[in-house]
């Protein structure tokens, strides 16, 4: 017999647990800092403009890190005025001010709207990525519980490097990431519009999680259509999923003509610099790589993670592992500057990983008990429905 589904309690402490491993992280990157919270925006000492405009806001010096800085810094100008009401005050520091601007959420939510005082503004960033990762964690940890399984699957996300990595640079990708589980989430359990915020976040916060949303969706309308042969004969996208899809587009697309309205950028086309010719930049980064053992055990972990996420999308085929197929994917098609560190290729596929997890709590859900978990009536039963998305076989039930 399948177990009984974890009670809503356990999942309330593990949130809770999450909490304060948070806190954790955060509470370690500070002591590293001195105690100073302007360590944690990453500003770099190779990177004068953003430095001294801090300096000069905050009117006292700044702790600095070696070379330009990381995301961090960008983030902090941006959350001065999010809206880009100033843009030769504060865009003009940007590097690349359309591909900076467009990732817009988490600069918003740590400055308030634009409210918060520039001191301030080291601590809400911090703040905004801790809750964030405590929001992400209890969304693994619902997922989990809807699959039969325990929800202290939600602190896998402690595990994932790329997430930690992103708290240490003050990135967006926490957010974006929480945002995407929630859509999936929301998405499984018939709640359309729920999904479609939820994903108009995720995209506002790092557009690339376009990727993410696409591969949730193409499942779903795979799952209902009963496989993707019969869907391509339907030739019809259901209503909600149609409204899903398009939502974060349609969004994401009136804040990129916004942002060409109020910054000299034109199309913004040329500041994308991460996505080049397939396999070209991990080509580039062979050398970077065996410069030193640990770093190539890493890049080694790395790449296999990616190809089970393509593996998985065939033999555990779900939303999530279809998502996390689709970061897989792109990373064969991202460029030197980002593969040539384990810290930028984690960042850069961190949704993998919570995929993976996610996906095989789902698939083992179906295996344990004939039927795959979720509201889904489309007429094809349970773990038949799953084959005949992917063409695998049937998993067999445990008795």
């Amino acid at each position: 017999m399948p177990r009984p589904a974890p009670s809503a309690a356990s999942t309330v402490v593990v949130v809770c647990v999450a909490a304060l491993l948070a806190g954790l992280v955060a509470l370690r990157l500070l002591v590293a800092a001195g105690g100073d919270p302007t360590g944690l925006v990453a500003f770099g000492e190779d990177a004068p403009g953003i430095t001294a405009h801090a300096a000069e806001v905050l009117g006292r010096e700044v702790v600095v890190r070696p070379g330009l800085g990381h995301d961090g810094r960008f983030f902090f100008v941006q959350a001065e005025d999010p809206w880009h009401r100033q843009p030769e005050r504060y865009a003009a520091l940007l590097d690349r001010p359309a591909y900076r601007s467009q990732r817009m959420l988490y600069p918003l939510l740590a400055g308030l709207g634009g409210w918060a005082p520039a001191g301030w503004l080291p601590w809400t960033m911090t703040l905004v990525n801790v809750a964030a990762l405590v929001v992400l964690a209890a969304g693994v940890a619902s997922w989990a519980r809807r699959c039969g399984a325990s929800p202290w699957w939600g602190l896998a996300v402690f595990a994932d490097i790329g997430i930690l990595f992103e708290v240490d640079i003050a990135g967006a990708g926490v957010v974006a990431l929480a945002a995407a589980v929630w859509g999936t989430l929301a998405l499984d359990r018939r709640r359309p519009g729920a999904a479609a915020v939820a994903f108009t976040l995720a995209v506002l916060s790092r557009e690339v999680m376009l990727v993410w949303v696409a591969g949730v969706v193409l499942w779903t309308w795979c799952r209902r259509a009963g496989g993707w042969r019969a869907g391509l004969r339907r030739r019809l996208v259901p209503a909600d999923l149609a409204v899903v899809a398009a939502t974060p587009v349609v969004v994401a697309g009136a804040w990129a003509v916004y942002l060409r309205l109020r910054l000299p950028v034109g199309t913004g086309a040329g500041e994308v610099q991460e996505i080049g010719p397939p396999f070209a930049g991990m080509a580039a980064a062979v050398g970077d790589w065996l410069s030193s053992p640990g770093v190539a055990v890493q890049i080694a972990s790395i790449l296999a993670v990616c190809v089970l996420a393509l593996v998985a999308a065939v033999r555990w085929p779900s939303a999530p592992t279809w998502a996390a197929a689709g970061f897989a994917l792109l990373a064969v098609l991202l460029t030197h500057q980002v593969w040539w560190r384990p810290f930028d290729i984690g960042r850069a596929v961190a949704p993998v990983p919570v995929g993976l997890v996610m996906g095989w709590l789902w698939w083992r859900a179906g295996a344990l008990t004939g039927r795959v978990p979720g509201p889904e009536a489309t007429g094809v039963p349970g773990d038949a429905q799953v084959a005949a998305v992917s063409g695998a076989a049937r998993p067999r039930q445990r008795r």
